[in-house]
């Protein structure tokens, strides 16, 4: 670890403890600040258990993570699980400027990893200004010593988290390549059909493996994956708002057998068909 703290004297930061009942619900800041760099400021370090969320204001900083070099600007940042080395600082010329915070608790560090597995960059542009507003609002928190800090905190850091998996998701779906987006329209469509791989490469033209690794990437799931759960869907809606058989509905949504449409439902749905229809009428 080595961190060099070369910071102007406008610089601040705040430290926050949060209740043990907040620990064991909500997101959690430990700590939020703004620091205007000296030309020494260096930060590397690893072994940390929190979510750090940094952006720019002015200047330019670097970071090195996950070994790759990201340089930013104004109304860039990043987000990054600090148990993972980690390494920024300064431009020597052109001052880094930047608010920051750093958060734990609930489903943070999933949230962070699976931004970094859509396109496997840290980094985000604050466009709108909405990230840094959420920022200042928690600040405000801390300074008003609010009694409901806990719980609206963790609201805001929600929010943040929010937005960059949508803004992670709008930029990911730009470059969705044709053969995902024909192969997931004709599972939509055809889904009750029987439909085997074959069937579907066949109609899009291309090769299994290609299909199933772009598949996968871009929606999470294998083809066959993506069509059971359009299956299992149709099939929640036919138990709860019709009065159709178990076995009905199993060879209407497009399963073969209704011993595999029970084994299935009963995987995903912790529940037997009959009893989440129970359930839910």
């Amino acid at each position: 670890m080595k961190n060099l703290l070369d910071l102007k004297e406008n610089s601040w930061s705040l430290q926050h403890s949060s209740s043990m009942k907040a620990k064991s619900m909500y997101y959690c800041i430990r700590s939020i600040g703004h620091f205007c760099c000296n030309s020494g400021y260096h930060t590397n370090r690893e072994h940390l258990n929190d979510v750090l969320l940094v952006l720019t204001l002015k200047g330019t900083g670097y970071l090195e993570y996950r070994n790759q070099k990201h340089i930013l600007k104004s109304n860039e940042g990043f987000i990054i699980d600090c148990n993972e080395h980690q390494n920024y600082y300064t431009d020597k010329k052109d001052l880094w400027e930047f608010i920051w915070l750093h958060f734990y608790g609930c489903q943070s560090k999933a949230y962070v990893h699976e931004i970094l597995s859509n396109n496997h960059s840290p980094l985000y542009f604050d466009d709108d200004h909405y990230i840094k507003d959420k920022i200042l609002d928690i600040h405000q928190l801390l300074l008003d010593k609010n009694l409901h800090i806990d719980i609206l905190s963790s609201k805001l850091l929600m929010d943040i988290l929010t937005k960059l998996i949508i803004k992670n998701q709008l930029s990911t779906a730009e470059t969705v390549p044709d053969v995902v987006i024909e192969a997931k329209e004709f599972l939509e469509t055809k889904y009750t059909d029987k439909i085997a791989l074959d069937d579907l490469c066949n109609n899009i033209g291309v090769s299994k493996s290609y299909l199933i690794r772009q598949f996968k990437a871009y929606t999470g799931y294998s083809p066959y994956e993506y069509l059971l759960k359009l299956r299992l869907n149709e099939a929640k809606t036919l138990l709860i708002h019709t009065n159709k058989s178990i076995n009905d509905i199993s060879f209407t949504v497009g399963f073969e057998s209704v011993s595999h449409f029970i084994k299935y439902f009963n995987q995903n749905e912790k529940v037997t068909p009959l009893k989440f229809r129970q359930h839910w009428r």
